[in-house]
């Protein structure tokens, strides 16, 4: 982060984090992240389309528990993850694990809509912020 900055490639507090994110984020945006709610709440932001992994994998899953990224990756995408030195967050793999989870657990939904549904319209898009 202190290199970012001597750089001038960090945003300076969350209102301009906030505002760069506007650039790219309408009302019609579907923003896709895991247990989003924290990072829209830190950034003062009501939106109404979200698809959230952590909500999509609780409810497919059994409804009770809410799992972290990592642990969801683990045991249901069974692929590596955090394997850097300290487990540390690399926003990049973070958003790939956040897609993929989201897209395993919807599919479980889908295909249990499909067998009581004639279609299903699941629309997918994702905007990606880290703050």
């Amino acid at each position: 982060m202190n290199r970012a900055i001597r750089n001038g490639e960090a945003l300076a507090g969350w209102q301009a984090a906030r505002q760069e994110l506007w650039n790219f984020v309408n009302a019609d945006t579907i923003i896709v992240g895991h247990a989003v709610k924290n990072d829209l709440d830190v950034l003062g932001i009501i939106h109404h389309r979200i698809v959230d992994s952590a909500i999509v994998a609780k409810n497919a899953a059994d409804g009770g528990n809410q799992w972290a990224l990592d642990r969801l990756v683990k045991d249901f995408l069974n692929v590596p993850f955090r394997q850097n030195a300290g487990g540390i967050h690399n926003c990049l793999e973070d958003v790939m694990a956040t897609r993929e989870v989201s897209l395993r657990f919807e599919h479980v939904k889908e295909q249990e809509t499909l067998q009581n549904s004639s279609h299903l319209i699941v629309p997918i898009g994702c905007v990606v912020f880290h703050s």
